[in-house]
């Protein structure tokens, strides 16, 4: 999961996450992402599932762009099968 809290954070993220920077500039605001919410999505699916989650989660911090990760039940470190 991430959040894109801002225009600055988008234009990081186009450039160094999809490699896109003119993605940035199709879609400048919220309102024009929302609006093309399928084409975004599709676009940030497929740039993510090219990294591992390593490499997502180091870029993602480096960009300093808000995000988690979520564990299945087996990966809560509390619960012991």
């Amino acid at each position: 999961m991430l959040s894109i809290q801002n225009e600055r954070e988008w234009q990081r993220f186009c450039v160094e996450i999809l490699v896109a920077a003119d993605f940035a500039e199709q879609y400048p605001d919220n309102s024009s992402r929302l609006a093309n919410r399928s084409v975004v999505d599709g676009s940030v699916e497929t740039a993510l599932g090219k990294l591992s989650h390593t490499e997502a989660s180091a870029k993602l911090k480096k960009l300093e762009i808000a995000y988690s990760t979520l564990n299945d039940v087996r990966g809560f470190p509390v619960i012991r099968f």
